[in-house]
């Protein structure tokens, strides 16, 4: 029988055949083609509880060893949100980053942006949340203002002891809140606030009533409704950044003894300085008391003619049509 032998040749002949990709086949077939890796999608994504204002995280730096872990974050709201909606984003951020490994990261911020490239180009947001190396707690920055109403309405709470709502000690509201009835809340006189949000102007309706008991004061001096009128009003312009005018609207035994209307203009050119006035004549009186400069009731005198002279001087300034004082104040 006769034995077929392998030629070579024979393949190398017949090579233009098998220079084709057939050819490149066979050759590569030991050595498969790295592929690039892709990049990493960012970020990982915390779980949004039900009641958050929708975000997105888009930048998430997590630098350092396990122990020395440095987190920085920056998310995206996925729509327009109020000031008081910041807050539970922050809370979300937190939780995520503190937990989402063994241990905490030893500094942790985060920084909430209203869109995707201002996100990306960095510097401040809408709102910010941070827990220093060594700190316990975090510390917040939120930056979106209140509504003209909103802030109407937190200044009359704080101003009669309704609620405090920002808390220095917990910038982060991370406390419950927990709100509790004022002491004249089932009270027939009790004070009360109408905002005109067009306008933003608010009036402001008071009763000059005692203290501790649902009742009109026996009696109501002029100095001591101006005084009343003029802490209001300060605190008022100061607290609502955008009040344009406050009407003050004083009464006594169910008849109105004092209306005053102040636009900020006037309030700032004649009446921003008029508490402290008041305020640091009084503690000259005190002095001359402790000094023994004259009787007590002649001092206090004193202290009553400069106060009345100087808030009729400062309402002098205002149009008739803005001030209206009933007579019974004396």
């Amino acid at each position: 029988m006769t034995r077929l032998k392998f030629n070579p040749s024979f393949l190398l002949s017949r090579g233009t055949r098998l220079a084709g990709p057939l050819a490149v086949l066979a050759l590569g077939a030991g050595c498969p083609e790295k592929k690039a890796e892709e990049p990493k999608a960012c970020c990982e994504q915390p779980t949004i509880p039900a009641g958050v204002a929708p975000f997105k995280i888009v930048v998430d730096d997590a630098t350092g060893l396990y122990d020395e872990r440095v987190v920085k974050i920056r998310a995206v709201l996925g729509g327009a949100a109020e000031r008081k909606q910041l807050y539970p984003v922050l809370h979300t951020l937190y939780r995520h980053a503190l937990t989402r490994e063994t241990k905490e990261p030893l500094e942790f911020e985060a920084e909430v942006y209203d869109s995707e490239s201002a996100a990306k180009a960095g510097g401040q947001g809408l709102a910010r949340i941070e827990r220093p190396r060594g700190k316990l707690a975090p510390v917040c920055e939120n930056r979106v203002a209140y509504t003209f109403e909103q802030a109407a309405n937190i200044a009359f709470g704080e101003l009669f002891l309704r609620k405090a709502e920002e808390d220095g000690s917990d910038t982060c509201k991370m406390a419950e809140s927990k709100d509790q009835a004022p002491i004249d809340a089932d009270w027939k006189l009790k004070p009360a606030i109408a905002i005109d949000n067009a306008a933003q102007s608010a009036t402001l309706t008071y009763p000059f009533r005692k203290d501790t008991e649902d009742a009109y004061l026996d009696e109501i001096k002029f100095t001591s409704a101006m005084k009343v009128w003029i802490d209001f009003a300060t605190a008022f312009f100061h607290k609502v950044p955008d009040l344009k005018n406050l009407t003050f609207s004083g009464t006594h035994k169910d008849a109105e003894v004092l209306k005053i209307t102040l636009t900020r203009p006037q309030f700032s050119s004649g009446f921003a300085g008029l508490q402290e006035d008041i305020a640091a004549y009084a503690a000259v009186t005190f002095q001359k008391l402790g000094m023994g400069a004259g009787s007590e009731k002649a001092v206090l005198k004193d202290r009553e003619n400069f106060q009345t002279k100087t808030y009729k001087t400062a309402l002098a300034s205002l149009p008739k049509d803005q001030v209206t004082i009933s007579k019974n104040l004396k």
